[in-house]
């Protein structure tokens, strides 16, 4: 008995130690990667291997798609979530992705495998495990990459295990083959290789998962990653990618001033204000560092003005905004610290001050146009002459760059808007309509209202009717939209349309006495007096004046 007991631990002895101990050594780099929808639900579980000690890692890629979450779990029973994405290929169905934490890695081999050479599938199955295959067939792809294919029966279990060779350096992740149910492997190297650049954060493929998209290398692209990912994300995302940011760039103002906006986003203004602090001591330009500081205490008071409700952190105060702006100034003297310095003046309600700082710039290499249109605004805060604004406004137009911008939109906007004031329409609709081209179509919805009046001065009713639909189609809830637009076609007997119009208009706002009023008119222009009459009874019933006299006229 006692040599049958001495054989069983032979052979069991054996089976563990069948494989070299450099191919043991990467039983600690193989995991399983379970990811998550984001309700919870689980998507697929593969496996996958870190490459690096670092915490990066390849896995195939289908797992990902549809995924909110994904976790990996070593052979050894450590948990660590998946932050960031690193690269995908839908081709070759492999995935590159972060852990936090250190791991223990596994290169990739850089020769290729020939074929019948001996190679081992790594799993992670509670414990590392090993099983021998060999390679039946290699072949090249891109030029320098290997693909594979092994001794072993294509299995959903096996799907993204790694397999090294005797060296113990991974060669690839296995994949079960879709047209003949065998077992391929692509070469672990090419997953390596994935990279990100400024735009991969909307890549087709990494866009599928909603695993954030890490940052690329290089300073520059990771700028405008981080510029992109404030709108494509929501505020704990941006707040990860910043603080990335700031890890591997903790000299660049960018990181701190997009964390800070994260917590200003959630009103945590000492969290902000705790991390500019940090972004003067740390940033290498500080005159970059205080300017950052100014831009968003300036913003702060601007929302709060623009509000009028309480502010919501006194600490910053546009005093505090000013002494910051002039720190960057004496820093570095730009007249961009200047035009800082301006602003902050202009919103303090010393509009005459303000006035002489902007004019005193044009003279420097900032853009005139929008220092002239500034100008402009300060002397409309202090009791200017038309003719004076519309002079500044003229010379801000004058000075834009050509083609126009968007920069320039809003300069064409406030000289329309001043000449239609002094009752020139036509040329008021001249800049309209360029203001119009230059957002696209996308205005705001009190723009098109205001194009729709001046339209309306100049009997352009077409044209009209078409900016107050599109007025209504942006904000639907505006009353005033719908009685106007009824009102025209009133005007012009679109009888049946202004009568739809004003009884969507009672509809969304039942005490409008406007809309009982042109409906009721509306009616009885088109025959239908006995109903056109009950509403303009409501109509009076709601207090205007008007009623009764249409009451008079049609009883």
């Amino acid at each position: 008995m006692k040599r049958i007991f001495c054989l069983i631990i032979t052979l069991v002895s054996l089976t563990a130690y069948a494989q070299p101990s450099a191919v043991q050594r990467t039983g600690k780099s193989v995991f399983t990667l379970t990811t998550y929808k984001a309700d919870g639900g689980e998507i697929a579980k593969v496996h996958g291997i870190f490459i690096d000690a670092e915490g990066t890692a390849i896995s195939p890629w289908t797992p990902f798609v549809g995924s909110a979450r994904a976790v990996v779990t070593t052979a050894e029973g450590k948990r660590m979530e998946v932050d960031c994405l690193l690269g995908a290929n839908e081709l070759y169905n492999v995935a590159k992705f972060q852990v936090s934490g250190t791991t223990s890695g596994t290169a990739p081999a850089r020769s290729a495998s020939s074929s019948g050479t001996n190679v081992w599938l790594v799993t992670a199955e509670g414990k590392a495990a090993f099983r021998q295959t060999k390679v039946t067939g290699a072949e090249k792809f891109n030029q320098k990459y290997n693909y594979y294919l092994i001794d072993a029966d294509g299995s959903d279990a096996l799907q993204g295990c790694p397999v090294v060779n005797s060296n113990g350096q991974v060669i690839g992740l296995a994949e079960k083959s879709v047209a003949t149910g065998k077992t391929q492997v692509t070469d672990a190297l090419f997953a390596q290789d994935l990279s990100l650049g400024a735009l991969s954060i909307n890549d087709a493929a990494l866009s599928q998962s909603a695993i954030r998209v890490g940052l690329p290398k290089a300073e520059k692209d990771a700028q405008i990653t981080l510029m992109l990912a404030r709108d494509k994300y929501p505020v704990a995302t941006v707040r990860k990618i910043a603080q990335e940011y700031i890890r591997k760039f903790p000299k660049s103002i960018e990181g701190y001033q997009t964390l800070a906006e994260t917590e200003i986003r959630e009103s945590r203004w000492p969290a902000a204000d705790e991390i500019l602090q940090s972004a003067v001591k740390s940033v290498g330009a500080k005159d970059e560092a205080h300017a950052a500081y100014a831009k968003l205490i300036y913003q702060k008071n601007v929302q709060t003005v623009n509000s009028g409700g309480e502010d919501p952190y006194p600490a910053w105060s546009l005093d505090k905004a000013m002494q910051e702006a002039q720190l960057a100034y004496t820093a570095n003297p730009s007249p961009v610290y200047q035009h800082q310095q301006a602003q902050i003046t202009f919103l303090k309600g010393d509009y005459d001050t303000a006035y002489q700082q902007f004019i005193g710039l044009t003279g420097s290499d900032l853009h005139k146009g929008e220092l002239y249109y500034e100008a402009a605004q300060c002397r409309a805060n202090t009791g200017g002459s038309a003719e004076e604004i519309l002079n500044l406004l003229n010379q801000a137009v004058e000075a834009c760059p050509q083609p126009l911008d968007r920069v320039s939109a809003n300069i064409l906007l406030a000289r329309g808007m001043a000449l239609d004031g002094q009752g020139e329409y036509r040329k008021a609709l001249q800049d309209y309509n360029k203001y119009d081209t230059l957002m696209y179509g996308m205005a705001h919805d009190s723009f098109y209202y205001t194009r729709f009046k001046c339209e309306s001065r100049l009997h352009q009713y077409k044209q009209a009717l078409g900016d107050i639909a599109h007025a209504i189609l942006i904000n639907p809830d505006e009353p005033t939209y719908y009685a106007e637009m009824a009102a025209l076609q009133l005007r012009v007997k679109q009888l049946p349309e202004a009568i739809s119009i004003a009884r969507r208009c009672t509809e969304i706002a039942p005490e409008y006495a406007d809309a009982y009023l042109l409906l009721g008119i509306a009616q009885i222009e088109n025959k239908q007096k006995q109903e056109g009459l009950r509403n303009l009874e409501k109509a009076k019933i709601l207090g205007d004046p008007r009623a009764d006299v249409y009451l008079k006229k049609y009883k």
